[in-house]
């Protein structure tokens, strides 16, 4: 199961698959790596994301990603005792002496590989200097962050709203020929249920069309940011529902800085829509691209 996937910040229903897991006899392993951070927030609705993990077998989380813990560091905790050694030990006799003191504690034959960094040190130094209580601040910024920039991509005619879920939020920028054409913003999120079967979808996402013009104007309009050393936002094929989208923008907010703001956020949309009108307006649109 996944708690937290990589493009929609989508989970799982941990809940009914940790029932259905039990009575087939089946191991639950719950791939928390991105979503995991959700463990420590103090919002109900974003703690309760994560809602059902305690019934699973095993659980993963790296706090390298949102938490910004220096890279690599990874958890892995699970509630058998004793099945990562089961599972690896080699129990080789000229390392590993299992009548030595504190013969319990060494790790080393519980992975594959028995030479290890002590990553776990990273994630105990930065717990132990910021608390619970800053563990939840900094997770509920990073949300609070994610729901601004998806308020900002609902109410700006620049935009077109895609997604919102967690730290994830889904979003085009429009030419202003394609502005022209939406005449207004969606509003329902384009991959609500409701809006699953395109009922509720923005025009443009409805035009194959616009949807060309969408995917070609992505990588040129990245690459002008990245030229420039403004931002580095990926973007993604989007298929959910009935949908297939290409090339949605997809913007995470994750480690923690102390210049990240809603100012700062702000102000890189607003360079997007400013660069995708220059190239538009530079002629980089090929003209079959352009809408009719």
């Amino acid at each position: 199961s996944t708690a937290g996937t990589t493009v929609l910040g989508a989970f799982d229903d941990l809940p009914e698959l940790a029932r259905v897991a039990r009575e087939e006899g089946l191991w639950l392993h719950v791939d928390a790596s991105w979503g995991g951070a959700a463990f420590f927030s103090g919002v109900d609705a974003t703690r309760g994301l994560v809602h059902g993990a305690h019934l699973a077998d095993s659980v993963c989380w790296n706090p390298h990603k949102l938490m910004g813990v220096p890279s690599q560091c990874t958890v892995f905790v699970t509630r058998r005792a004793g099945v990562l050694r089961e599972a690896n030990a080699c129990g080789a006799s000229y390392l590993f002496q299992p009548d030595k003191l504190h013969a319990d504690q060494d790790l080393g034959d519980k992975t594959v590989g028995c030479g290890r960094r002590p990553d776990a040190l990273k994630l105990w130094l930065m717990w132990k200097a910021m608390g619970d209580d800053g563990f939840a601040a900094r997770v509920d910024h990073a949300m609070g962050l994610a729901s601004h920039v998806a308020a900002r991509a609902r109410a700006d005619p620049r935009f077109v709203f895609v997604h919102h879920n967690y730290s994830n939020v889904l979003f085009y920028v429009l030419p202003p020929s394609l502005q022209r054409r939406q005449g207004g913003n969606g509003g329902e999120p384009e991959l609500s249920p409701s809006a699953a079967g395109g009922t509720d979808a923005a025009p443009v996402l409805e035009d194959p069309h616009a949807l060309g013009v969408l995917a070609r104007l992505a990588p040129l309009l990245k690459a002008r940011m990245q030229r420039r050393g403004s931002a580095m936002i990926g973007y993604q094929p989007v298929a959910a529902a009935e949908l297939q989208l290409p090339n949605a923008w997809r913007l995470v907010v994750a480690g923690f800085k102390d210049g990240l703001t809603a100012e700062l956020l702000d102000g890189v949309m607003d360079e997007m829509a400013g660069i995708a009108a220059d190239i538009e307006a530079d002629g980089e649109l090929d003209e079959d691209d352009l809408p009719r």
